[in-house]
């Protein structure tokens, strides 16, 4: 793990920006544009580590495991605390998450994994023009103006 996950993982506001403040007042002294350009790179930063932090404990202990008792209670409330964000910014951990922020939480996802799609598309359009036109990359085809 590097020292800079660790040093980000110590910031524990569930807010990523407030977070991101208490790491720029954690460094010291710096000028207002400084902390400006940092906030928004930190508090990035701070929601990626969350995130993979979170995956790597749902990869470990699956919901069915966690309720089919193959975990020990110490697993279970690991997982349970494991908390994820709905489209309105709240932060919900799995053991308080209702039904209707599952629910929430599944139509944020939705929009992500449609824009991912569309770009996969767009991507799979430039294969495609790439191999009708016998070239080795886009800027090599030549169109008639």
């Amino acid at each position: 793990m590097s020292d800079y996950k660790h040093w980000l993982r110590t910031f524990d506001h569930d807010d990523e920006e407030k977070a991101a403040t208490d790491a720029l007042d954690d460094l010291g002294r710096l000028n207002q544009v400084a902390r400006s350009l940092l906030l928004p790179i930190l508090a990035e930063a701070i929601l990626m580590v969350r995130r993979d932090d979170a995956r790597t404990v749902e990869r470990q202990f699956d919901l069915s495991r966690v309720f089919s008792g193959e975990t020990t209670l110490d697993q279970r409330a690991t997982r349970l605390s494991q908390s994820f964000v709905l489209g309105d910014g709240r932060r919900v951990t799995w053991d308080e998450a209702t039904e209707e922020d599952h629910r929430a939480r599944i139509e944020y996802l939705s929009v992500h994994v449609r824009g991912v799609l569309e770009t996969i598309s767009r991507h799979e359009e430039a294969i495609g023009l790439i191999r009708e036109h016998g070239v080795s990359c886009l800027g090599e085809i030549e169109v008639a103006a």
